[in-house]
């Protein structure tokens, strides 16, 4: 799953430079996956709540849902009544939610969010690959929703996609000083 993770990255980061292209690639690629009706990514700092919309249906709930969260790591929310209880109804049919905390500077707090129509619909979802493409995903768009200049939004971006190109490039080489460790006699061959 840890590869399947790379691909999704290097799949976000080479999706393009606009923020539709980059909010495309990871709705696809976590729809691959897992299945979801309307998603956005969400990102407070001192300017307000910015919501970067995966697929529509959420409303205007951002900052409520991340009160919701506070400070947890992860909320699911399995049941229309617990959606209702919680102050975090989006539309009428809306049965599950899944928030991931995000950790992006320069916001304050942000978040991913999946919603679907059937209950229990995130019980076994895989929470640390949704957390990384939405991670990706939102420090691809956080340089692009801070500039108005669009050959400063593109440096940007590019400077980002750098970046993050060099950090996978370095989880490569650990898988494969991982794999070489193992494969060498007297290896621990058990893990």
């Amino acid at each position: 799953m840890f590869h399947q993770t790379i691909q999704d990255i290097l799949a976000l980061t080479g999706s393009g430079p606009r923020t539709e292209d980059i909010l495309d690639s990871v709705r696809s690629r976590i729809m691959a996956f897992e299945p979801f009706e309307s998603g956005e990514l969400l990102a407070r700092s001192d300017q307000g709540c910015r919501r970067f919309v995966l697929a529509p249906g959420l409303g205007d709930t951002g900052d409520r849902v991340l009160g919701a969260l506070g400070d947890e790591a992860t909320l699911r929310i399995d049941t229309a009544a617990e959606v209702r209880e919680r102050g975090l109804e989006a539309n009428p049919g809306l049965a599950s939610l899944l928030i991931l905390r995000l950790d992006v500077p320069p916001f304050d707090s942000a978040a991913v969010v999946l919603s679907h129509r059937r209950a229990w619909s995130f019980a076994a979802a895989s929470l640390f690959r949704i957390r990384t493409l939405g991670n990706i995903a939102l420090r691809l768009v956080a340089p692009l929703a801070r500039t108005a200049d669009p050959a400063s939004e593109s440096s940007a971006a590019e400077a980002e996609l750098s970046n993050l190109r060099n950090r996978v490039s370095s989880l490569e080489a650990e898988i494969i000083g991982l794999r070489v460790a193992q494969a060498r006699p007297g290896s621990d061959k058990s893990r």
